[in-house]
């Protein structure tokens, strides 16, 4: 699934059921406490990041 945009409800029905199940997991690249927002959206800006960038309220 990587990069698709517009997934049809079958394919996002399907993703769901796999991650509901445990066999696919979201690949996190880092995370950040909300105080620090600003080093995330550098961080994000770098376009180097390989997995999702959480912030953490």
């Amino acid at each position: 699934m990587y990069g698709i945009t517009n997934p049809t409800a079958h394919t996002s029905g399907r993703l769901a059921e796999l991650i509901e199940s445990g066999r696919v997991q979201p690949l996190i690249e880092d995370t950040f406490p909300l105080e620090d927002l600003r080093s995330a959206q550098a961080h994000l800006l770098k376009r180097t990041h390989v997995g999702k960038c959480v912030v953490i309220p």
